[in-house]
């Protein structure tokens, strides 16, 4: 059984024997995640971390990965928050066909502390003490805090590691004409990002309807199952990393990309303003892109069509 190291005595560990604690600021791919747990563990505990301000997560993501990356992926969050509201039907699509649910599941205990990496958080876990700590939409643990932990800590990652690590991973697939690359990793949580030996992987086949605001949803409704077998394992003491290739760079986020990497050629309002993009031959880390299913997975009912250097609208 996990604890948390402390000079403190133990709590009855009958009373916490086999509890999954997942660490998230909450979300519906949080959710989808804790619905699944809880219909297959009867001992789940939710620690819900105060949603990271803006300002701070780009500080954050600056200090470790630098400031066009981190503005990179602030566009990002902020322009999948915008397109989510036109992407309803196909997201309720994904749950039903996924048998998923992304309401709040009030049967799990939720414990509430701003954020896992302080003092609160640390005592908040010596409390629940743990089996397994379960990482899904939540910031990046401290190293002190990775080091007060001695159980398993397991993160999904909607991304397939190594190649697509840090956000998006889905989308940089796609960009990169790599679509049997699209989908989920679920693995063990060191000091990278994304960097923990994999236990279990699962892909996707995205449809024409999905868009960089649908690819997490799908991605996490489609891979409950790699959770909850990675969670049986680390709750058994049979976790068996699988071998992987050499560590990929973080892929950069679209949202800045998109703004530094590909000019804009011009705007067009029809029907809706979308906006209209030369395609770069290569992405940042040096892999072709293509420009116009990178346009479409954010702009997924534009009536306009990018071509060399020009732009039409459609008939």
């Amino acid at each position: 059984m996990c604890n948390v190291k402390s000079e403190k005595g133990a709590l009855s560990s009958a009373e916490h024997k086999g509890r999954i604690v997942v660490v998230t600021a909450g979300g519906d791919n949080a959710n989808i995640m804790i619905n699944a747990l809880a219909a297959r563990f009867t001992n789940v505990a939710i620690l819900q971390e105060e949603p990271e301000s803006k300002a701070l997560f780009v500080m954050r993501r600056a200090r470790k990965l630098g400031w066009v990356m981190a503005l990179g992926q602030l566009a990002t969050m902020f322009v999948s928050r915008i397109g989510k509201r036109f992407t309803r039907r196909r997201a309720a699509e994904i749950l039903r066909e996924n048998d998923a649910s992304a309401a709040p599941n009030r049967t799990v205990p939720v414990h509430r502390v701003d954020s896992i990496n302080d003092a609160d958080g640390h005592a908040m876990l010596q409390l629940l003490k743990p089996a397994v700590l379960f990482l899904i939409s939540c910031r990046m643990l401290k190293p002190e805090t990775l080091a007060a932990v001695n159980c398993p800590i397991l993160n999904f990652h909607a991304g397939i590691n190594p190649q697509y690590r840090g956000l998006m991973g889905g989308y940089w697939a796609l960009a990169n004409n790599d679509p049997e690359n699209f989908g989920a990793t679920v693995h063990l949580v060191d000091e990278g990002v994304d960097t923990g030996g994999i236990l279990y992987q699962s892909r996707q086949t995205p449809r024409r309807a999905d868009t960089i605001h649908t690819y997490p949803l799908l991605q996490t409704a489609a891979s409950t199952d790699i959770a909850i077998r990675a969670v049986e394992d680390a709750l058994a003491g049979k976790l068996r990393p699988i071998a992987s290739g050499p560590v990929a760079a973080v892929v950069p986020s679209p949202g800045l990309d998109l703004v530094l990497e590909w000019p804009a050629a011009r705007q067009v309002v029809d029907r809706g303003t979308c906006l209209l993009l030369r395609p770069r031959a290569q992405d940042p880390m040096g892999r072709p892109v293509d420009g116009m299913a990178s346009l479409r997975s954010v702009f997924p009912e534009s009536p306009c069509r990018v071509g060399a250097g020009r732009s039409e609208d459609q008939d």
